[in-house]
């Protein structure tokens, strides 16, 4: 599928990391949910620590992605919620972690 983002010059845009208009050519389109922070055996990684639960969410995501052929950067949408967010998180962890 051939993702296409816009950023049109007339509207502002904070930051890379969002896309204001996309549109997707193809005819797959897959939905993904509920990542955590687990191990491949169902243990969780990183108790209380922020960094060690979005880098292991970040490594379910791409495993999922990549069961159906996908990357991060055939992403269109997501969200994210977090539990005990503070603002100084933000820049450090859960913004498109490599």
């Amino acid at each position: 599928m051939s993702v296409t983002r816009v950023p049109p010059p007339s509207l502002h845009n904070p930051s890379n990391q969002i896309s204001q208009i996309v549109t997707a050519d193809g005819r797959r389109l897959v939905h993904l949910s509920g990542q955590i922070s687990w191990d491949e055996r169902g243990r969780p990684v990183g108790p209380g620590g922020h960094g060690a639960q979005a880098a292991q969410i970040v490594r379910n995501l791409d495993a999922a992605l990549a069961a159906v052929g996908a990357t991060r950067d055939d992403i269109i949408d997501e969200t994210i919620y977090v539990v005990d967010y503070a603002p100084e998180l933000r820049g450090k962890h859960l913004c498109r972690l490599p």
